[in-house]
């Protein structure tokens, strides 16, 4: 980060033409570098002040020791917030006639809006985890006296908007299902997925996502769930256990990740079709026209 930092602002390459330069954006701007320089140093800062306060070098408040971390989750909460909320830019599909390139297109919406939930998802997570250091910081300094199992509140209604989330997601993908009126594409031959609409593929694509969605929910639910319960048990002097516990939802969860990408890896096999160059193209400049109209 330092060294990007110390670069400066990129240069515009020479051997562009006017046209090309007048349309030339720098891909690293040097703010964006120098934001991400920031948010390293407010990183190691609050790790670093933290290390201090509990080896006892330093007797300060911990709402002080965290201050840097604060920092850093307003800037992630204002930044997601505005990519979950920004208006998406697409051409008209009733207009589009080729049903190959509609499908692109509304898969390319599709996906950005995909993009724009896991924003706001993100904004969600930064802000209880926020509210759930802060409210410890308080506990600990003294400020508040709620008791720990009512202190870990942030993270319990984390839990419930996660269960909340999976059981919609189930819901959403039933309803698709319901409203199907094709056959599923394993059953069909390739004339017959070769005359699906678009609208049928995407619903297709639909009803995957939101099974997948519903599934990611609930594992990431019971893992926070256990790490809620144990740290709650361990706050409150319940009873004590090894730290490891802590990071057992974490083990688990990772370990499940790795087997699954192992079976993709496993299962992988030879491209059998090449996108479309020209679709790709097309695609792209609908919606550069469409974002400059």
């Amino acid at each position: 980060a330092f060294t990007a930092v110390a670069q400066g602002a990129s240069k515009m390459p020479e051997e562009l033409d006017e046209e090309e330069q007048a349309e030339w954006e720098d891909p690293d701007p040097l703010w964006s570098r120098c934001l991400s320089l920031f948010l390293l140093v407010m990183f190691i800062l609050w790790q670093a002040l933290l290390c201090a306060q509990l080896d006892g070098n330093i007797d300060v408040p911990y709402m002080v020791v965290f201050i840097p971390f604060f920092i850093s989750e307003f800037y992630y909460i204002g930044r997601d917030v505005y990519e979950g909320t920004r208006k998406i830019e697409a051409p008209d599909l009733s207009e589009i006639e080729d049903p190959n390139f509609k499908y692109a297109v509304m898969e390319k919406v599709w996906q950005e809006q995909q993009m724009k939930k896991q924003a706001l998802g993100s904004a969600a997570w930064h802000f209880f985890r926020s509210m759930q250091v802060l409210i410890i910081c308080l506990e600990v300094d003294g400020d508040i006296d709620l008791g720990w199992w009512v202190a870990l509140l942030p993270l319990w209604l984390y839990v419930t908007m996660q269960c909340g989330c999976s059981q919609l997601a189930m819901a959403t993908g039933m309803s698709l299902k319901a409203k199907k009126t094709h056959k599923p594409q394993d059953e069909m031959t390739e004339e017959e997925r070769a005359n699906m609409t678009p609208e049928e593929r995407m619903m297709d694509n639909e009803i995957e996502f939101q099974k997948a969605q519903s599934s990611a929910y609930c594992c990431s639910f019971c893992c926070t769930l256990i790490f809620v319960v144990l740290l709650g048990v361990r706050l409150s002097g319940m009873d004590a256990f090894s730290i490891f516990w802590f990071f057992f939802p974490l083990f688990l969860c990772s370990c499940c990740i790795v087997f699954a990408a192992c079976c993709c890896l496993l299962c992988v096999g030879p491209e059998e079709e090449e996108i479309d160059e020209d679709l790709e193209n097309g695609l792209e400049a609908s919606l550069v026209a469409s974002e400059k109209a």
